[in-house]
């Protein structure tokens, strides 16, 4: 369970380890939808879906395996995920062109609600997504996140650029 600013309260369990879209992945329930983490031997990956709906059909313009976190972290690394597509239904066409960058900034002891974690990975994720539609209109999404990872845990701590601020407050290594 993770708590916030502004009575946000966040929830997530660990449901099941499962075959989902090709990969051994973990499916996260939370408060918020289902997500699915796979790891790779240099990666957290993330799955990521995006559809538009165009005469009463859902065209899926992006459902791919996403590099979150590049594995293993040390101070210092960088790296960039891009993906772009088009997607055609009854001559008209959408398209889409997403991408997240990452670094690990600092190495810091972090403190929540359940417990005092040292020597955690700090990292920024710059998320950006961009839809255009047939009319030329574009739909744009940022989001820059801050993430901690404890060793030997996971993500302990998410700050979202808006102020939306995400603390572990219960947790069980297995």
């Amino acid at each position: 369970m993770v708590t916030g600013q502004d009575t946000l309260t966040v929830e997530w369990t660990v449901e099941a380890l499962e075959v989902y879209q090709g990969r051994r992945a973990s499916r996260i329930e939370s408060s918020q939808g289902d997500f699915y983490y796979s790891v790779d031997s240099d990666a957290l990956l993330e799955f990521v879906s995006r559809s538009v709906f165009s005469f009463g059909e859902e065209l899926i313009l992006e459902a791919r395996w996403r590099k979150r976190v590049e594995q293993p972290l040390n101070l210092g690394n960088r790296w960039e995920d891009t993906f772009s597509n088009r997607v055609v239904n009854q001559g008209v066409a959408y398209s889409i062109e997403s991408g997240l960058s990452g670094v690990v900034e600092a190495i810091e002891d972090v403190l929540t609600p359940v417990d005092f974690f040292e020597e955690c990975y700090r990292v920024r994720l710059d998320i950006h997504s961009t839809i255009t539609h047939p009319s030329g209109d574009r739909e744009e999404e940022e989001l820059h996140l801050t993430e901690w990872y404890a060793p030997g845990v996971g993500m302990v701590k998410r700050e979202v650029g808006g102020g939306e601020r995400l603390e572990l407050t219960d947790y069980r290594v297995f």
